[in-house]
């Protein structure tokens, strides 16, 4: 079987900061261990709690990431556009996907498995280096940018809790910042180990 064009999948790449820097060459190692995959209006990619070995480049159309709380209620947190990877924590990490995401439009993909990863890593390890450099430096920025969402949000919370109620709560029997924590948020913060 002829594989598809890919031309779209080579420019895709080449938005990518780290994969943009890579000889032609390693670029085309990095494209012949990836398949296509398409994806019609409304399909899903994958549930949020599947299990997950692959990660995607989307080359045209436009895929909705969504998370589910524990009472099921739905919240969009953003959109996935033309040369972004998607999936990427599956390939360094075998933990459940973290979010659903569905076709909007019309898409193709082109998935690269953890597995092909692996084999990339021997016929070509410039590109599977800059390609791990690449989905690092996407998790940071994506990580950065919840984390002054989280500061927001926390400056929110602590804006409405009347002070009184704060003191007392930093008062509590769960101590100090413990319990202020609780009072704002719910739950008690985790403790590292």
């Amino acid at each position: 079987m002829e594989r598809p064009n890919t031309f779209d999948l080579e420019q895709a790449l080449r938005s990518n900061r780290a994969i943009s820097r890579l000889f032609e060459e390693d670029r085309g190692a990095l494209v012949d261990h990836m398949a296509p995959r398409f994806l019609d209006a409304g399909d899903l990619l994958f549930r949020q709690g599947d299990e997950g070995h692959e990660l995607y480049v989307l080359v045209d159309g436009l895929l909705r990431v969504e998370c589910t709380d524990e009472s099921g209620h739905n919240t969009r947190l953003r959109d996935v556009h033309r040369g972004e990877f998607v999936g990427e924590m599956s390939v360094l990490d075998p933990a459940p996907r973290s979010a659903t995401l569905t076709a909007e439009t019309d898409c193709e993909l082109w998935c690269l498995r953890a597995l092909d990863l692996a084999a990339l890593q021997r016929v070509c390890p410039a590109a599977a280096v800059a390609l791990v450099d690449g989905l690092t430096f996407n998790m940071t920025q994506r990580l950065r940018r919840l984390d002054g969402e989280l500061e927001a949000l926390s400056q929110e919370h602590v804006a409405a809790t009347p002070p009184q109620e704060a003191l007392e709560a930093a008062r509590s029997p769960r101590k100090g910042v413990a319990g202020l924590w609780s009072k704002l948020f719910g739950s008690a913060p985790r403790e590292k180990r």
